[in-house]
């Protein structure tokens, strides 16, 4: 807040005044509010967060209201703390939406961001943040063992060749099908010839079972 027409002792009065009713601004207008804290008073918003450690919902709703008002103000870099929060509460009220916000957010520390979501098991998230470590074994692996477990699930639903909602659940198997493809593509040109040539091999253990449970099924649509 940098306006001139306002003295420094009117200034710390408002302050004080938005510190002391925050609360409810959040819950009678978050947008209006959260733009506010990001375009007038950003140096706030870390300790306000601190303070809404409490109510959970409230806080989530807050930060919501930061991230997506961020763009009035780019000139504003976000604490990795704040962003990390908001990473938990993701975890908890907006877990659709965290791989996205994880790709398009970089005012977060990694480690810490991963650790986070690891404790709220949420695989494609984790897989994405250890490929940003450098782990892209352990990426593959949470990648794996999510295909396998949905491979095995779909093949048990259709075993008595049932057809309905076939179609989404197959498109689903093909985007994570080619999630890892493409996850092998990218950190085949980071990685040794043996981390390489490794996971390569695993990748065609992964189709080879999934093309022997589909030929044990009944339902013939699930051999590609």
């Amino acid at each position: 807040m940098n306006s001139d027409q306002y003295s420094e002792a009117e200034k710390d009065d408002i302050e004080k005044a938005i510190q002391d009713n925050f609360e409810g601004m959040i819950m009678t207008d978050t947008k209006a509010t959260s733009r506010l804290f990001v375009v007038a008073f950003p140096h706030l918003i870390d300790a306000v967060t601190t303070r809404l450690n409490g109510h959970q919902q409230v806080q989530y709703i807050f930060l919501e209201g930061i991230f997506h008002s961020h763009q009035h103000r780019p000139d504003y870099s976000i604490p990795a703390t704040v962003s990390e929060r908001y990473i938990e509460l993701m975890c908890v009220y907006q877990k659709s939406d965290l791989e996205k916000f994880l790709k398009t957010n970089n005012q977060y520390r990694v480690v810490e961001a991963l650790t986070i979501v690891e404790q709220h098991n949420i695989p494609k998230a984790s897989a994405f943040l250890k490929e940003r470590t450098g782990d892209y074994e352990g990426a593959y692996s949470l990648l794996a063992r999510l295909y396998t477990s949905q491979c095995d699930e779909v093949m048990e639903k259709h075993y008595l060749a049932r057809k309905d909602g076939w179609s989404k659940t197959q498109n689903e198997l093909t985007e994570d099908f080619d999630q890892i493809l493409n996850l092998l593509l990218r950190s085949s040109r980071n990685l040794t010839d043996e981390r390489r040539n490794s996971l390569w091999y695993k990748f065609l253990d992964l189709k080879i079972h999934k093309i022997g449970k589909a030929k044990r099924s009944p339902n013939r649509d699930l051999v590609e």
